[in-house]
């Protein structure tokens, strides 16, 4: 429970730097691409269904048991583009209602912004060079003790705790694909920078 917690808390920061970002879900063969998303609350997040296929909200004990019975008040989507915006924090799931039983579901990972400090330009300086190409240097203050990389969907590509140096060079993202990663910094706060990977 408290690595899920946390996980929620290093999206949201992640995701709180990079401002409002939109996501698509849409279908291939019996599946959604992607099943499970980690998004933040300012997020907006776009359906692409294809015949014959829907994307209908279900309850937890409804997902979990396979079936399609739709939850009230919940979102139906038919085939074509829909939007799904004014996120609220938790998680929702969703089903296609024809192929429920082929394992046709996904979920929806939903974390608030609210009392989670961002990326300011003092830290963004701490992190060298950026965009990076290989190396990353990181400065710490005498606080901050750990360091998270993740992707832009909150997956960990690597972390660094108990940290004793002040500078130290790393080379984790030279093998990653480019594109945008965050540096997720604890120490008194928490606090993210933006990476970009080349």
């Amino acid at each position: 429970m408290k690595h899920s917690l946390l996980t929620l808390a290093f999206i949201a920061i992640a995701f709180q730097a990079s401002k409002a970002t939109t996501f698509i879900i849409s279908t291939s063969g019996l599946t959604f691409s992607p099943s499970s998303l980690n998004v933040t609350d300012q997020d907006t997040i776009v359906f692409n269904v294809s015949s014959p296929h829907n994307a209908t909200e279900v309850s937890q004990a409804t997902w979990n048991a396979n079936q399609a019975s739709a939850l009230a008040g919940g979102f139906a989507f038919g085939v074509g583009s829909n939007m799904l915006t004014n996120l609220v924090a938790g998680t929702r799931y969703y089903v296609c209602t024809p192929h429920v039983a082929a394992g046709m579901k996904g979920q929806i990972v939903i974390a608030s912004t609210v009392g989670i400090k961002g990326t300011n330009a003092a830290i963004s300086k701490r992190f060298y060079p950026n965009p990076i190409k290989d190396n990353l240097t990181i400065n710490l203050q005498a606080d901050e003790k750990q360091v998270k990389i993740v992707d832009i969907l909150g997956n960990t590509i690597a972390e660094y705790t108990n940290i004793n140096e002040q500078s130290f060079t790393i080379d984790v993202l030279a093998n990653q694909a480019s594109g945008v990663y965050f540096a997720l910094i604890f120490g008194r706060q928490i606090s993210s920078v933006k990476l970009i990977k080349e």
